[in-house]
């Protein structure tokens, strides 16, 4: 590949065209315009074992991959890369190897975020992944169908748990929520917080609405505080997160 883009290979220190700021000047890395990011192993010859470099030297290349004025824009890539590596800029990838399932899925959305200027994501197909798309797009397309049916079920069970939870409230006093100052404000959720422990059955009530309302939210970071933060800690929490959806 260097043999026909010999240019490649000159260590540039940012990208052509790029004006850099004094922090981007620290930031941003001289180096080559394409590289290899792969793990490299003991028993690899000497040249491709110095080539690939150390742990840490990876993941300075990510750092620079992902600055959109660095000079390195191509990367040849051997299994990593793929969970979790976000460039919006990214536009175009060439797949040389078979890829299937939710890897497919996962390499190919590598070039699918929106960024300014940029018209669409290429994905250059060297093998013939087609057959290998379609199933994978018609497995995530089954999970999608019941994965909407839950989410409707879940939606209908989380408006009638708030509103049981509106019920609960509506003898509580949460005027200076609305209009009062944000001290004031806070001092209504700490009110309400006292106010679900009113009584040992208002309380118990209380928690059994929050915990079914978690069982059918993403709220794991709530539902993780219920066993070790204590009722009266986990009420606050609550109430301070989420009073806006029931206090009303």
């Amino acid at each position: 590949m260097l043999a026909l883009r010999p240019e490649w290979a000159e260590i540039k220190v940012c990208k052509e065209g790029a004006e850099l700021s004094e922090r981007e000047k620290k930031e941003i890395k001289p180096m080559e315009r394409i590289k290899m990011i792969m793990t490299r192993g003991k028993d690899d010859p000497k040249e491709l074992y110095d080539l690939l470099g150390t742990k840490d030297y990876r993941k300075e290349l990510d750092r620079q991959f992902k600055n959109g004025k660095s000079n390195f824009k191509i990367a040849i890539v051997v299994d990593m890369w793929l969970t979790g590596f976000d460039v919006p800029f990214l536009d175009t990838i060439y797949i040389d190897k078979p890829i299937r399932r939710h890897n497919l899925i996962q390499t190919i959305s590598r070039v699918n975020r929106r960024f300014e200027g940029k018209e669409k994501g290429l994905v250059v197909d060297y093998i013939g992944i087609k057959s290998q798309m379609n199933q994978a797009l018609a497995q995530y397309s089954q999970k999608d169908s019941s994965n909407f049916e839950e989410i409707e079920q879940s939606i209908v069970v989380v408006k009638d748990h708030l509103d049981l939870l509106a019920k609960l409230f509506h003898k509580f006093d949460k005027t200076s929520y609305f209009s009062g100052s944000p001290l004031e404000q806070l001092h209504c959720l700490n009110m309400a917080a006292e106010f679900a422990m009113l009584t040992d059955k208002q309380e118990k009530r209380f928690m059994y609405l929050v915990k079914r309302l978690i069982l059918k939210q993403p709220m794991t970071y709530v539902a993780a505080l219920m066993p070790s933060a204590g009722r009266s800690a986990t009420i606050s929490i609550f109430i301070w997160l989420f009073a806006p959806l029931f206090i009303n």
